[in-house]
């Protein structure tokens, strides 16, 4: 189990009963490359709490070889935490800050076999309260990703980015509502829905999924997220990469239920996108007969 004042921070995956008729995760062979997930994943920033050094709080398992560190998808939901340490801990929360992190550099993280801790990702509450509505039956969602889907034939609505078609996925369902309200039109509106794709089943997938549409996919950052970045100090270009991540000297056997872990990427290499660019309302893509 984690450390309580992590455990706490998370809600309870939202859960239905019956199988869907597509999965996501569907093995095969036509998954993205390394460059493309790279391209996918180094705009977007996730947080985690670190103290002064870059060491994250990594969370003692119970009769596992590694720790856990906590990973949010939102500054606010990490600020939460940090107060709910502060209440628990006052000393140790003056040592720890919310550490902007690229979403690239934690995957790489979580699919390497030397990573000297396992990552949770923690959602954001209210982005899990929105998405309860729109998860079908069968499926389990702990980090919602927003979509809008044609009702007719539930194909993905696109928009216009660079030129080139792109199918969003939003962190936050209020951003995509925003998005659709400004750029489609109105009698478009009546025919969209929205659904839900899971962050941790995506990202599990990418390099297996069979869907050839994940090729067009953007994942789109809070504007909470965004926001928060601009009030951050100019990056430091000679931080560690996440790789090189490695356990401090001593971690290990640490009777505290919150132990020193690696040096984590601080926010070097995380680069605030665009806003979303859509020059044309959306429209829907050819129909695909399995949505992600």
């Amino acid at each position: 189990m984690l450390h309580p004042t992590l455990a706490m921070v998370q809600p309870p995956a939202v859960t239905q009963q019956k199988p869907p008729a597509g999965d996501i995760s569907a093995k095969g062979t036509d998954g993205l490359s390394s460059a493309q997930i790279e391209v996918l994943l180094k705009a977007v920033p996730v947080f985690s709490l670190t103290d002064a050094g870059g060491q994250p709080i990594v969370s003692k398992v119970p009769d596992a070889a590694k720790g856990v560190t906590a990973i949010f998808v939102s500054p606010g939901t990490a600020a939460a935490a940090l107060a709910q340490i502060k209440a628990k801990n006052a000393e140790l929360s003056a040592k720890l800050k919310i550490n902007p992190v690229s979403l690239w550099d934690i995957y790489k993280l979580a699919t390497s076999e030397t990573s000297p801790f396992l990552i949770q990702f923690v959602a954001d509450p209210a982005e899990l309260d929105a998405a309860k509505p729109l998860i079908k039956e069968g499926r389990t969602v702990r980090v919602p990703l927003f979509v809008a889907k044609n009702k007719k034939d539930n194909g993905l609505l696109t928009i216009n980015q660079k030129g080139m078609e792109a199918i969003p996925m939003f962190f936050s369902k209020k951003d995509l509502d925003s998005v659709l309200r400004k750029f489609a039109k109105p009698e478009l509106l009546t025919e969209i829905a929205s659904d839900v794709v899971d962050l941790e089943q995506l990202l599990g997938s990418l390099t297996r999924i069979k869907d050839p549409s994940i090729a067009k996919a953007t994942l789109v950052p809070p504007t909470e997220s965004l926001e928060y970045l601009k009030t951050q100090p100019a990056p430091n270009k000679n931080v560690n990469e996440s790789q090189n991540l490695k356990p401090s000297p001593g971690s290990e056997g640490s009777s505290s239920p919150i132990a020193g872990g690696g040096k984590v990427n601080a926010a070097g290499t995380v680069k605030t996108p665009p806003k979303v660019p859509v020059k044309t309302p959306a429209k829907p893509a050819k129909p695909n007969k399995k949505q992600p």
